[in-house]
């Protein structure tokens, strides 16, 4: 029988607008913080498309977008693949209710998956549930485990105003609590999930089983004590 309050799930390519968009306002202004943090990001091929554009220039940079690097049917191979994974991402849907349930993870009514050719993996709006995911023309992600990115940035919306932003977790914190979350969590659906060397290992002792992710504010309260800031 089907859940009624299950979440929707859509998935789709960016328009030519998004995914400008995506590209001069999410990704070439956060360069220092990809280089930073060591992610590897795809960039246009053409040189004056992989650098910030000042917003005098946005408007010619949109017209040659469009004309030199936008092609609708690059997303067309990623959408098929993702689509054949649409059950592993319901079951996940399904265990978002539990904890929605049990401390109030935020669950969205609607997930919207977009596909992008830039940035890294994949990267969130914990405003409108949305996730925006590298794939290739060929159907490829960064991930083996392509679902281990819609569930990961998934969790991040989850926890973004309960639990990182009401404890000030720093940017290495949060991915390590999120990789927890989905390897301990998620073990049945993601079963080749990895977590990230970027994250801090600190927080591992307080969530190491699933029964800490049933009551992960405690618990993070427990590593913000054991932590202070």
């Amino acid at each position: 029988m089907e859940d009624n309050n299950a979440p929707k799930l859509v998935i789709r390519g960016q328009t030519a607008k998004e995914e400008f968009q995506y590209l001069t306002d999410r990704i070439l202004n956060q360069l220092p913080f990809y280089e930073k943090h060591g992610y590897k990001i795809s960039l246009p091929e053409f040189e004056e498309l992989r650098h910030p554009i000042s917003s005098s220039l946005k408007s010619k940079a949109y017209e040659d977008f469009c004309k030199r690097e936008y092609r609708e049917g690059f997303y067309t191979k990623g959408v098929e693949v993702l689509k054949q994974n649409e059950n592993i991402i319901r079951d996940a849907f399904s265990m978002f209710l539990k904890l929605q349930k049990a401390w109030s993870f935020k669950v969205f009514s609607t997930y919207t998956i977009k596909l992008t050719k830039y940035g890294p993996g994949g990267s969130y709006d914990p405003n409108t549930g949305e996730i925006t995911m590298l794939t290739t023309v060929d159907g490829g992600f960064k991930r083996r485990d392509l679902t281990g990115t819609v569930i990961h940035e998934s969790v991040h919306m989850g926890i973004e105003d309960l639990i990182v932003k009401k404890y000030n977790l720093s940017h290495t914190e949060k991915e390590r609590l999120v990789d927890l979350i989905c390897k301990n969590l998620f073990q049945d659906l993601l079963k080749e999930y990895t977590i990230q060397s970027i994250g801090d290992s600190k927080i591992d002792p307080f969530v190491s089983k699933k029964a800490d992710i049933y009551n992960l504010p405690t618990q993070v309260e427990m590593f913000i004590r054991a932590n202070p800031r």
